[in-house]
């Protein structure tokens, strides 16, 4: 018996052997963000449908680089209601393609790749799109310049 399927694939970027374009660096896996503890600033979750900004000090604790893009591993834990969450520089207002989809009680995290690039405060934002809260953690292993 034939089932339909819906498949869904975002791109957020590719591999070349050219040599333009922006180089990975690795570092030891860093934690930049997580509301349960403080790290990061912060020892409240998110709120329901609102944003948690990790401004350029925050980002600086991976890179010195003025313009980096940040691989980030984004986990969100303990949602009160099911979401999603968008991850993005932060004055280039909210894409319609979210990062990462969870329901309540959920523990999951994704890898984004979020560019500073365009912001000229090396800001970068994610949207909580819930009707709940949700602890946050953020990882970063390395980025992009």
């Amino acid at each position: 018996m034939a089932r339909n399927c819906a498949v869904l694939a975002d791109i957020s970027g590719y591999y070349t052997t050219s040599t333009t374009g922006q180089k990975f660096h690795t570092i030891n896996p860093t934690r930049l963000v997580d509301t349960r503890s403080g790290i990061g600033g912060s020892t409240s979750p998110v709120a329901a449908n609102s944003t948690y900004t990790l401004n350029s000090s925050t980002t600086q604790h991976v890179t010195t680089a003025t313009t980096p893009t940040i691989a980030a591993m984004i986990t969100i834990t303990g949602p009160t209601a099911g979401g999603n969450a968008t991850v993005y520089p932060t004055s280039t207002g909210k894409p319609a393609t979210s990062n990462i989809n969870w329901g309540t009680g959920d523990t999951l995290a994704n890898l984004t790749l979020t560019p500073t690039l365009t912001d000229t405060s090396g800001s970068i934002t994610l949207y909580n799109d819930s009707t709940g809260t949700t602890d946050l953690v953020i990882d970063s292993s390395g980025y992009y310049t």
